[in-house]
């Protein structure tokens, strides 16, 4: 008996493995798999500017990055006493000036590294919906709590996306040509601006993609239909009903590894598995001889696997 309708999953050809490092960028949804992705010992590098949700803001980040951009205090604003850049999440921001600076451009930095020598580049579309700073027309990343009298707010047009995306990928591969573009959309409902809103902007975004995959060389995967469809159940959401709970992502982690993993690598993803769940055991009574042989043992598994794979990140106690 069949209960519920499954996503077909074609297999890639562009795998993901652990000699080169996966480039991440965009809603929270990116956070699920580049955790994911780091928690196995995948090199992994998230989100330069930290979470950013619409597309032209996620083109803004990538074109800092390509360009090598470093921001100075007239690319900061402030509320109250305390410094952000716009084009940038919350987690940047700080009542010293000179502390965001630093932060913003080193991040820059390292991603510029990172993306250059990258196999893929996984692109997370979170929402259509922007806000524009009245005064400049300048689409914002995050608008930290300012004002909503700074702001206009409006849709993106699937024109609008495809040109910034079609643009930034001849940059992008004029670095790295081998790197491989995925793009997918955000599952997390936007539902401050209404569930009819949020449906227009999905919907934006999808074709937008879409259209982009007739362009260029890329792929698509599907974690909105996955969570629409097969998931279709608020059991399956934290508790606000808008965030995918841990099952979820679980769930969505074993498609996504079912389709970019090698069966070599997916193996190893098993046997890291297997070893932080020892790790991760405790002891009752730790000093107990059983505890301790326990522990020596466990190192040798770990300095045996690092041995094996040099390559990937070490595994350490």
């Amino acid at each position: 008996m069949k209960l519920f309708l499954s996503e077909d999953m074609p297999l890639s050809d562009k795998k993901i493995g652990y000699e080169k490092p996966v480039f991440l960028v965009g809603s929270c949804f990116s956070n699920n798999i580049g955790e994911k992705l780091d928690f196995y010992q995948f090199d992994t590098y998230l989100n330069s500017h930290g979470i950013v949700f619409n597309p032209l803001s996620l083109a803004k980040s990538l074109t800092d990055v390509l360009e090598s951009k470093q921001y100075d205090i007239k690319d900061l604003d402030t509320r109250d006493d305390i410094y952000f850049s716009y084009h940038h999440h919350g987690e940047f921001s700080s009542i010293n000036e000179n502390k965001v600076l630093d932060k913003i451009n080193t991040r820059i930095s390292s991603a510029n590294k990172v993306i250059q020598k990258s196999s893929h580049l996984i692109i997370t579309f979170g929402t259509a919906w922007v806000y524009e700073l009245i005064n400049t027309g300048e689409i914002v990343a995050n608008c930290h709590k300012m004002p909503s009298k700074l702001f206009k707010k409006r849709l993106l047009s699937v024109n609008e996306i495809k040109q910034a995306f079609l643009n930034l990928t001849t940059k992008i591969k004029a670095i790295n040509p081998g790197i491989a573009f995925v793009y997918t959309v955000s599952p997390v409902r936007h539902i401050k601006d209404g569930l009819t809103e949020n449906a227009r902007s999905k919907a934006i975004l999808l074709e937008a993609i879409h259209q982009i995959k007739e362009e260029i060389n890329c792929e698509y995967f599907p974690s909105y239909e996955i969570m629409m469809d097969e998931l279709r159940d608020y059991r399956f959401y934290k508790q606000d009903l808008i965030h995918p709970n841990d099952q979820a992502v679980d769930y969505i982690w074993n498609k996504f590894q079912h389709a970019y993993l090698t069966d070599e690598t997916k193996l190893i993803v098993k046997q890291i598995a297997k070893l932080k769940q020892q790790m991760n055991h405790r002891f009752l009574h730790p000093d107990s001889n059983q505890a301790k042989e326990f522990q020596e043992q466990l190192k040798s598994k770990l300095l045996a696997f690092n041995k094996k794979y040099p390559h990937i990140k070490k595994l350490s106690v």
